[in-house]
């Protein structure tokens, strides 16, 4: 059974492994049991064939160390996916973003950049769109690389603030994790159709 305490697991000599870890006395590969620590998304960072302190020291040590990633980020798979209620719903309301994102990729506003034109400048902030239409339009092939995406490609719909512009002159955003849910391409679609009447941001000296 996974032991998964609010606030992180403490050690006897009170150092804490941060939430996100968990411990699990379980069969081990050559027989009989062990202690085993893993990320929330199950790699192992922690092994003892008997002792669950040793076990937990060592995963401790690697997170000290910072050799092994941070546990809240998680990938994009991990987070709720939108009912159609629920995404007809986001598609209606202002001050969210809308990003194409791989469903393995992690997702974090830790982690949130981009690549300015041939990959080699970096801007704080992930390429998004702040309403659902302008990012249908630009991947329905009205991009500089004229590309495409699947209907079953992932969207994430989250809250955040606009931080500048890529090298497409997209916004770029920010996260800040309040509001988290991820979509299919093809749902993100009918979606908007069923909701002709969303209000749209104002353009830039519009009324």
């Amino acid at each position: 059974m996974a032991l998964k305490p609010e606030g992180g697991i403490k050690l006897e000599d009170g150092r804490v492994l941060p939430d996100g870890y968990y411990v699990k006395y379980e069969d081990d590969w050559g027989g009989g049991k062990a202690w085993k620590v893993y990320t929330h998304d199950d790699a192992l960072v922690g092994y003892d064939k008997s002792n669950k302190e040793w076990a937990l020291n060592q995963a401790w040590q690697r997170v000290a160390r910072g050799d092994i990633p941070n546990p809240k980020h998680k990938k994009l798979s991990s987070f709720a996916e939108a009912d159609p209620n629920k995404l007809r719903e986001l598609v209606g309301q202002k001050e969210l973003f809308y990003r194409v994102h791989g469903k393995n990729e992690k997702f974090h506003k830790d982690l949130a950049f981009s690549s300015i034109i041939d990959g080699s400048n970096k801007r704080k902030g992930y390429s998004s769109y702040d309403n659902p239409e302008d990012l249908i339009d630009y991947w329905s092939g009205n991009n500089p690389s004229n590309r495409s995406i699947s209907d079953d490609a992932e969207v994430v719909i989250y809250s955040g603030k606009k931080v500048g512009k890529g090298g497409d002159n997209e916004p770029l955003s920010v996260p800040d994790m309040k509001v988290v849910y991820r979509t299919t391409w093809k749902k993100l679609l009918s979606a908007v159709e069923l909701n002709p009447n969303q209000s749209r941001p104002p353009e830039k000296g519009g009324k």
